[in-house]
C-alpha cells in the first residue's frame, strides 16, 4: 500500500553498496554514529589504499563495519552481502565527467545492469524490506524542453530528452530509477524509496574517490576555467544532507529530492586597468548546508522538492 510505514529492524544489517564512494562514506559513517551495524559492498576489500576512510569509521565503531566483495556487473556477486539485510542502501553507480569514449559500456550498462544486479539479489534475499536507491535530478529533466507546458517539476516527471548520445549520464541514471520501479512493482515484500540529488557538493571523507562531484567541484576553485563561460544556475546540495536525506524511515513508494540552494556564478571583481581583462570563473558555489530541507525530507518521505522553476533551468549541472 503506497505510503504505509515499513518498518526496518534497527539490529539487522544496513547494506551499503559503492561504501567507498563519495556519497556512500558520508551514508556509511552517519549509519554507524546512529547505532547501525553496516555491510558496504567494495570491488576489493582487500586492496592496500583507497579504503582508509572506511577502516579509520570501523575502527571508531569496533565489530559493526564490515566489507564485501562484489561488482555491479558480476550477476550475484552481492548475494551474500545482501543476506540477512532488511534494509538496502544502493549507492553503487559511476559517474563521469567530460568526454566518454564508450558511454554505454562506460555509465549506462553499470548503472542500468548494476541495478538489476543488486534488485535481483534482494529479491533472493527473504530479509530485505525496503530498498533506497541514490538517483539523480537528471532522472527527472535532461534539459529545457522538459519544462515544456510546465512551471515546476514533480516526482511525476521524468527525463525525457536525454539519450545515449546526448548526456548518457543522465540517460544513464534514468533507465535505471526506471528499471528499479519496474522490478519494485513486480514483486510485494521490499518496498523502494529513491532520492534525486541535484549536483552534490561538500567534503569528501577520502581523497581516493574519482566521483564526478569531486571532479565537477575542483574548477571552481583552481581557475582552471578563468577564461571565462556563460552565467550559469545550479541547484546544489551538500552531501551531508543527501548522506541524512537516504537514511531509512521513508514511506513507501516514492521518489525524494533534497532540497537546493540555487546558486549562479559571480563575476569576479574588475582588475586594474593596466591588468588582464575582467574574467568571471566558470562557477563559484558556496557549500552551504541546507539541513532544514533535508530534515523535512525525511520527515514527508517521498520525493521532497525546493521545486525547480523554468528560469533557473539555464545550463543546470546534475550529478
Amino acid at each position: 500500500m503506497i505510503g504505509a510505514m515499513t518498518a526496518v529492524d534497527r539490529s539487522a544489517p544496513v547494506l551499503v553498496t559503492g561504501a567507498s564512494g563519495y556519497l556512500a562514506s558520508w551514508i556509511v559513517r552517519y549509519l554507524l554514529e546512529d547505532g547501525r551495524t553496516v555491510r558496504g559492498t567494495v570491488r576489493d576489500p582487500d586492496k592496500p589504499t583507497g579504503l582508509e576512510h572506511l577502516h579509520k569509521v570501523a575502527d571508531d565503531h569496533p565489530g559493526r563495519l564490515t566489507l564485501h566483495r562484489a561488482d555491479l556487473l558480476d550477476k550475484g556477486s552481492f548475494d551474500d552481502a545482501v543476506a540477512g539485510c532488511e534494509l538496502v542502501m544502493h549507492t553503487a553507480s559511476p559517474f563521469l565527467v567530460g568526454k566518454l569514449h564508450d558511454p554505454d559500456e562506460q555509465v549506462v550498462r553499470p548503472a542500468l545492469d548494476g541495478t538489476r544486479n543488486v534488485l535481483g539479489s534482494v529479491d533472493r534475499a527473504d530479509s530485505v524490506k525496503r530498498v533506497v536507491l541514490t538517483s539523480s535530478a537528471s532522472a527527472i529533466y535532461g534539459n529545457n524542453a522538459d519544462m515544456e507546458g510546465k512551471r515546476c517539476f514533480t516526482e511525476d516527471d521524468w527525463n525525457t530528452t536525454s539519450s545515449l548520445k546526448d548526456e548518457p549520464y543522465a540517460y544513464a541514471k534514468t533507465t535505471a530509477e526506471r528499471e528499479a520501479w519496474a522490478l519494485s512493482e513486480r514483486q510485494a515484500r521490499w518496498d523502494l524509496i529513491t532520492i534525486q540529488p541535484g549536483l552534490v557538493v561538500g567534503p569528501a571523507l577520502t581523497t581516493a574517490s574519482d566521483s564526478g562531484s569531486l571532479n565537477t567541484m575542483k574548477p571552481f576553485g583552481d581557475f582552471s576555467l578563468v577564461a571565462g563561460a556563460p552565467p550559469l544556475t545550479v541547484g546544489v546540495v551538500d552531501v551531508r544532507d543527501v548522506a541524512r536525506g537516504a537514511h531509512p524511515g521513508r514511506r513507501r513508494g516514492r521518489r525524494a529530492r533534497p532540497l537546493h540552494r540555487q546558486r549562479r556564478s559571480p563575476e569576479l571583481p574588475r582588475h586594474r586597468a593596466d591588468a588582464a581583462p575582467p574574467i568571471r570563473p566558470a562557477l563559484s558555489v558556496p557549500v552551504q548546508r541546507v539541513a532544514e530541507g533535508a530534515s523535512e525530507a525525511g520527515r514527508a518521505g517521498g520525493r521532497h522538492d525546493a521545486r525547480v522553476r523554468g528560469p533557473q533551468l539555464r545550463a543546470a549541472t546534475v550529478s
